[in-house]
């Protein structure tokens, strides 16, 4: 079985990802350049990649 995406599958997630992106900047342009490095770093050791 064949599965394409079409052209307004495209489109949608074209949207999802420019919503996503805003919702990610509002919420972490907030912090600082410093803090948001420190939260990466957090992040990373919660998540077992530091």
């Amino acid at each position: 079985m064949l599965v394409q995406v079409t052209t307004e599958g495209h489109g949608l997630v074209e949207h999802i990802e420019r919503a996503r992106d805003e919702a990610r900047r509002a919420v972490f342009d907030r912090l600082s350049p410093g803090d948001q490095a420190e939260l990466r770093r957090l992040l990373h050791i919660l998540n077992g990649t530091a």
